[in-house]
């Protein structure tokens, strides 16, 4: 018996393109004012083109609230550089050093919870929103421990660490009456990432796309969702010789076109994961009710562009 999908990405290569020149030239006229408003219309496609259920998702932010985002980004990082200098220019670099480490470690979890906000909140799918409960002291306690262990150890705490932040992340998520919740194991992914390192290293990286594989799976496996009581597991039958063909033929598409293709190969490769990606049909998702509320603050959304760290959700 076929299975049947709840998930699908329908978006076209020549749709993206489009957006893409029109997004490029006007960022580039106004000299990178526009780019709030191009992030907007990026993230409009997306999600108008990713499907659940037979019906697609709405992205309801706007480039006036990114851009307000993007100023007190701007001014948050302005005013952690300018007490490093300060410290310099009195003869204390090493104060400065620390306060200006601290101040970062401080923004990460700051900007991912506003981003979390802002960006769940103006999501929806049926007219239902998604939602963010997480606490941010909880997550900035969190993330200093993860950072500073990390540290420490010199990495080998990484894999503890973005297990946890995904747990943490995952459990406060909602659509609607829909809960979301992440169950990876620290240790078995320390060991998946161990070898699967080691392997793609033995191999000159011929092991890479099953590698790649292997961690789709662990993080799409590992993923739940619970909805009036019970608790649904996804699953994903992605496999290294699949991702070897997708990104190989997004390459060839890509060099091939001098560039031009990069349109049809990122399309390419959001097919590829929302087919991989395997959510239980038994959900009951004609009855979902609405629970969560609007956010319009998007600050951390725009600090963390400035980061260049993405949202794991």
């Amino acid at each position: 018996m076929e299975r049947k999908n709840l998930l699908s990405f329908k978006g076209t290569g020549s749709t993206l393109f489009g957006l893409t020149i029109v997004n490029t030239i006007l960022t580039v006229i106004t000299l990178g004012l526009y780019y709030p408003w191009a992030k907007v219309q990026y993230l409009k496609y997306y999600y108008q083109n990713l499907h659940f259920s037979g019906d697609h998702f709405t992205f309801h932010g706007t480039g006036k609230e990114i851009f307000k985002g993007f100023i007190k980004g701007f001014i948050f990082i302005i005013v952690v550089v300018a007490i490093y200098f300060i410290f310099i220019k009195i003869g204390t670099p090493i104060v400065g050093a620390l306060l200006y480490l601290i101040g970062l470690l401080l923004l990460l979890p700051i900007a991912m919870h506003g981003s979390y906000r802002y960006r769940l909140a103006k999501t929806s799918w049926r007219s239902i929103h998604f939602g963010y409960r997480g606490n941010l002291t909880e997550l900035i306690k969190l993330c200093l421990k993860g950072f500073g262990l990390t540290i420490i150890t010199l990495g080998i705490y990484a894999p503890w660490f973005e297990v946890k932040l995904k747990n943490y992340i995952y459990r406060h998520v909602r659509l609607g009456d829909l809960k979301f919740n992440f169950k990876g194991d620290g240790t078995k992914y320390f060991f998946l990432r161990l070898a699967g390192g080691a392997i793609t290293y033995i191999t000159l990286g011929i092991y890479f796309f099953w590698f790649a594989a292997d961690l789709y799976r662990f993080h799409v496996e590992n993923t739940t969702i619970e909805h009036n009581g019970q608790e649904y597991h996804l699953s994903s039958d992605v496999s290294g010789k699949k991702v070897f063909k997708l990104y190989f033929i997004n390459a060839l598409i890509i060099v091939f076109t001098l560039g031009l293709g990069f349109a049809w190969a990122r399309v390419r490769e959001m097919q590829f994961f929302a087919d991989n990606t395997i959510i239980p049909e038994e959900i009951d998702t004609d009855n979902i009710v609405q629970t969560e509320e609007d956010y319009s603050d998007a600050a951390g959304d725009s600090a963390l562009d400035f980061l260049d760290f993405n949202i794991i959700f």
